[in-house]
């Protein structure tokens, strides 16, 4: 664990009250379309932040550009319908969908073993994995940027994933029914998926600080990509959204696409 420690007092408090003001008055790349109550969908991804980004729009452009016309992009049906028509790709679902079971193996293997999911996703045909995942970056002076998940990505979803699936969501999910466990960060394809790991805990009203969770505590977490380009697991991470990588806090929309590793070794 790297906890936060001394770095959270003061900075900390001051940081959460601005990140609760900022989006409200500043969205990000503030234009003519930030001035509306509730930004276009695909500007903030259906997230609970009232900004706009380029996010959505410039990861749409990737696949659009850089994969093959008759690939297949995976990933929750929220998606789909912009996959189509923004990327121009084929979506395994959308919002049209009427076979559930579709839906339901698309739960089945964001919820499994990455060994699993590689299986499935090949059963799918499908050549890359997209996954949405918001948050906010803490405005605390450190060397390593710390952030605060839950913005209505698929970091926010999973509890349903896991329903559609059949899964018993205690293995993967603490009394809250939404802070992930060990078991969900470490053996599921979409806790590998999602670029970020928590560090620390903290209660916001005493800001004290635990290492491991406890009803009440808020996950902090720090960026780390599991599945690097140059990587032989089952995915490689082949393109990650401006908001992930800008050195400003605030809000991230961030989406993330993954190449399924075609020559990945199952027993390795």
């Amino acid at each position: 664990k790297r906890p936060i420690g001394k770095l959270i007092k003061l900075s900390y408090v001051t940081g959460i009250i601005i990140l609760l003001i900022i989006p409200m008055i500043f969205p990000i790349g503030g234009n003519a379309l930030s001035t509306s109550k509730v930004p276009p969908t695909i500007f903030n991804g259906g997230s609970t932040f009232s900004v706009v980004t380029t996010d959505w729009i410039d990861s749409m452009e990737w696949i659009k550009n850089n994969t093959s016309e008759d690939a297949v992009i995976a990933a929750w049906w929220d998606y789909g319908y912009w996959i189509q028509t923004k990327a121009e790709r084929a979506s395994l679902a959308d919002n049209s969908t009427i076979h559930s079971d579709v839906i339901e193996n698309i739960a089945k293997m964001f919820s499994s073993t990455p060994n699993d999911a590689w299986v499935s996703l090949n059963d799918m045909q499908a050549d890359y994995v997209l996954v949405f995942v918001t948050g906010q970056k803490l405005g605390i002076d450190s060397e390593e940027p710390f952030y605060v998940l839950e913005g209505g990505g698929d970091e926010s979803k999973k509890q349903w994933f896991m329903r559609i699936a059949g899964e018993d969501l205690s293995k993967f999910l603490h009394y809250d029914g939404i802070t992930g466990t060990d078991y969900f960060w470490n053996n599921t394809v979409l806790g590998k998926m999602i670029p970020f790991t928590p560090v620390t805990y903290l209660h916001f009203e005493t800001m004290q600080e635990f290492s491991t969770y406890q009803p009440g505590l808020e996950p902090v977490y720090v960026k780390e990509i599991k599945y690097p380009t140059d990587g032989n697991g089952p995915l490689r991470l082949v393109y990650a959204s401006p908001s992930f990588t800008e050195e400003k806090f605030g809000p991230m929309i961030g989406v993330f696409i993954y190449e399924i590793n075609k020559e990945y070794n199952l027993t390795s």
